[in-house]
């Protein structure tokens, strides 16, 4: 019974875990007002909030609207409710499962908010965090305090810096704006001086150089370029002070991570004004994110680290991404390091005990075909994104709805591409035809001026419509959309077409994991 009641719980919690991930980055309260259809803004009565059900049940359309609802609610619900299940394989009926439920809930919402918005809410990373620590207090769960507070510290300052070094190389070692009274140059002081002079000198000149960095309005700092490169110095000089390399380092961790997690929470309150953003290698959000890890994993939050970084670079590579959402890498890097550290040298006898006693019950083999079911729905909607974004695309254009259409075609990439097939035609003519008349050429200067409303004319919800019929804008039918049909050309790009005219296309190219959006339309112009 118990490993059911997770499951229906986890579903539930991922349910309001979708409110969370939707209203949250934008302001908006969790509570109220009730659900609604995101599109047309009907509330949802409550047949229409049955997790995953109501999405099967309604075949993924709005029962008000007809539109369709996003696969991702019956994800997050399913995927929330599956590691729910596992968990209560390991942890009995509890305080501490009610506290793993929580990591896990938390962990699922910060990782779905990063793919949509790449950035991580304080509200949550430093929630995650405190929770962390105040368990470690209160129950010494899963770790004892001074573990979970220097795992805490030293998880926060290691991504620090990393996070500072690859700043430095991206911005080939030209000095960044120092932010006042706290920012990035405040961590690399504390981290140099807590290596040499141990972590409480080291926090508490940084935290000088923030006062008076507050007091005077200009940024009292080392420059990065002195810092950063000092460090590895410093712990090769550590020996001379009386510390060794192991101790140099800690302190140096210690103290980079408490200014990093302090000025975090003062920009939490006061955030940071509205500037031109500069080119950053990674954000402080994934700083916070696996600060708050450390408090629950401790010296495992570097695990989590290595295998969040490998997992991204993986998927960055197969995706020929330059900008990745790391937070649900170290999310899914976290919570392997979870599982781990229930068999770690603390809880081996119970981890084992239990792990043998699950593989030995039924609710293993639930836990493991939800898992294969979560698995194979991934992948299959990974490989089905195109077919239920040409869904969408069809119903914008149906609908004549300008708006959506904005959302679902990259207009201006689309028009230059035409803009250039057009004119490349043009010039081919013109070519063949000046060298037997050298008047024609007067002829293509007004041809080519009424490129660009041609081209304004075939990128629009009637021009779509037409792609393939043989007509013109306005004159298809807009029903026409109904025989598009799809193909992919690699994993990363795929083009619409009609099948009377497979010349005509619209090329679609994937934006992350399972966005998509019109890039391209190529017409046969001969």
């Amino acid at each position: 019974m118990w490993p059911l009641f997770a499951l229906l719980l986890g579903l539930a919690v991922g349910s309001f875990l979708n409110v969370v991930v939707h209203r949250l980055p934008r302001g908006e309260s969790v509570a109220y007002p009730p659900s609604r259809c995101p599109q047309c803004g009907h509330r949802l009565g409550p047949w229409d909030l049955v997790p995953v059900l109501s999405y099967l049940a309604l075949k993924g359309r709005c029962r008000y609207c007809a539109r369709p609802i996003s696969p991702r609610y019956p994800l997050v619900e399913a995927l929330t409710g599956g590691l729910f299940l596992l968990a209560s394989l390991f942890y009995p009926p509890g305080v501490e499962a009610l506290l793993v439920f929580l990591f896990l809930a938390f962990l699922v919402a910060l990782a779905f908010i990063d793919v949509d918005t790449f950035e991580l809410p304080d509200p949550l990373t430093y929630g995650l965090l405190f929770l962390g620590l105040l368990a470690s207090w209160a129950l010494a769960f899963p770790l004892p305090f001074r573990e979970s507070l220097d795992g805490s510290l030293m998880a926060a300052g290691g991504l620090a810096l990393v996070a500072g070094y690859g700043n430095l190389f991206l911005r080939r070692f030209r000095e960044a704006r120092a932010e006042v009274p706290v920012g990035p140059h405040q961590v690399h002081m504390a981290a140099l001086f807590g290596a040499l002079l141990g972590p409480g000198v080291g926090m508490a000149l940084a935290f000088l150089a923030w006062a008076l960095s507050a007091r005077t309005g200009r940024p009292v700092v080392l420059p990065d370029r002195l810092t950063l490169p000092l460090l590895p110095l410093a712990f090769l000089l550590a020996p001379a002070l009386g510390l060794d390399f192991l101790e140099s380092l800690k302190g140096s961790l210690l103290a980079a991570g408490g200014l990093a997690l302090a000025g975090g929470l003062y920009w939490a309150f006061r955030p940071l004004p509205e500037e031109e953003e500069e080119p950053v290698a990674m954000g402080y959000g994934d700083v916070k994110l696996l600060g708050a890890l450390g408090a629950w994993l401790g010296p495992y939050a570097f695990l989590a680290l290595f295998l969040g970084v490998f997992a991204g670079a993986l998927l960055g590579l197969l995706l020929r991404q330059s900008k990745l959402a790391f937070g649900p890498y170290l999310g899914l890097g976290g919570v392997v390091a979870f599982a781990l550290l229930a068999f770690s040298l603390h809880h081996f006898a119970e981890g084992a005990l239990l792990c043998y006693e699950a593989f030995m019950g039924r609710a293993v083999k639930v836990a493991l075909a939800v898992l294969a079911l979560g698995l194979s729905a991934f992948a299959l909607y990974l490989w089905a994104s195109p077919y239920l974004f040409l869904r969408a695309l069809q119903g914008a254009v149906l609908e004549g709805d300008r708006a959506r259409l904005e959302r679902l075609v990259d207009f201006p990439r689309v028009r230059e591409g035409l803009k250039a097939q057009v004119q490349a035609r043009l010039l081919r003519q013109m070519g063949q035809e000046v060298a037997q008349n050298p008047l024609a050429g007067l002829a293509y200067l007004f041809v080519a001026g009424m490129v660009d409303p041609m081209v304004d004319a075939l990128v629009s919800p009637e021009g779509l419509a037409a792609l393939g019929t043989g007509l013109g804008p306005g004159e298809a039918p807009k029903e026409a959309v109904k025989g598009w049909r799809l193909a992919y050309q690699d994993f990363r790009t795929a083009y619409v077409y009609r099948p009377e005219d497979p010349s005509s296309r619209l090329y679609l190219e994937r934006q992350g994991l399972f966005g998509w959006k019109v890039v391209r339309m190529e017409l046969p112009l001969e």
